[in-house]
């Protein structure tokens, strides 16, 4: 479990240092949503 929050959190700092706007940090989210979802559901 650990190995998995360190990954997640490195690939949110990641996104976060990639976007420049207040619009692309929001599209940004909306990505790792879907794709925790994606990983959860299956």
């Amino acid at each position: 479990m650990p190995m998995i929050k360190a990954i997640f959190f490195a690939g949110l700092l990641a996104m976060l240092t990639a976007c420049n706007t207040v619009a692309g940090f929001g599209e940004d989210i909306t990505a790792s949503a879907d794709w925790a979802k994606r990983k959860i559901s299956g």
